[in-house]
């Protein structure tokens, strides 16, 4: 089983998306992301019944909040959780779950 980066729980400075960030400013990189965005309150979206490859779009995302009664605010930590947790060490491991979807990601951005 190869390993994978993008399965299971990492913090990623934004630098590993992309350069540069607001017009053009460049990206936080991850020994500049301040720590107190590290110790903020978490609430957990969970998306474990949607299949393998499956894309979450704003829709799922903004159902799963109204569905746990949770309002985001800035600096809320978002955990997402996928099906691939019940998979770890399996060989299909890096293969499962679903994944957050440009639309998703850009909703949770804009609604906190």
């Amino acid at each position: 089983m190869a390993p994978s980066t993008h399965n299971g729980t990492h913090l990623d400075a934004p630098y590993h998306y992309h350069s540069t960030m607001d017009h053009g400013i460049p990206s936080l990189r991850i020994d500049e992301v301040p720590l107190g965005w590290c110790f903020q309150p978490g609430v957990k979206l969970d998306f474990r019944h949607f299949e393998d490859g499956y894309l979450v779009t704003a829709s799922d995302a903004e159902a799963e909040l109204e569905r746990i009664g949770h309002v985001l605010r800035p600096l809320d930590i978002v955990v997402v959780n996928t099906a691939a947790g019940a998979r770890f060490g399996q060989d299909n491991y890096v293969a499962s779950a679903c994944g957050m979807g440009y639309s998703a990601t850009m909703a949770l951005l804009s609604a906190a």
